[in-house]
């Protein structure tokens, strides 16, 4: 085990995926949690998604959820960015302002 493994042992992430642009798609965690952010063409956050499972989910190495086989009952949440609004709710129904981005 390298000095860095060591140092982020106690983080739960399992792995990170990236998109074209180098920025993180895909977050996904030991519990088989994750999130799932959106963006724009030229690269701007325009909302994530953040799935979190309801039984227990074993998530094989160098994998995340969305490449594995199996299926399993998961809640989703989702926030969505629209200017300097950010709203959240269901899977695409953002339906409730929680945050308003100055500057």
């Amino acid at each position: 085990m390298t000095y860095l493994s060591k140092r982020l042992a106690h983080i739960p992430m399992k792995s990170i995926r990236y998109n074209l642009l180098n920025q993180p798609d895909t977050v996904q965690f030991r519990n088989g949690s994750a999130i799932v952010n959106y963006y724009t063409a030229d690269g701007k956050r325009t909302g994530s998604k953040y799935l979190t499972p309801q039984t227990t989910v074993v998530i094989p190495a160098c994998q995340t959820f969305g490449s594995t086989s199996g299926t399993a009952a998961m809640s989703s949440h989702v926030t969505a960015r629209r200017g300097s609004l950010e709203y959240a709710g269901a899977d695409f129904e953002s339906d409730t302002l929680i945050r308003i981005h100055n500057g």
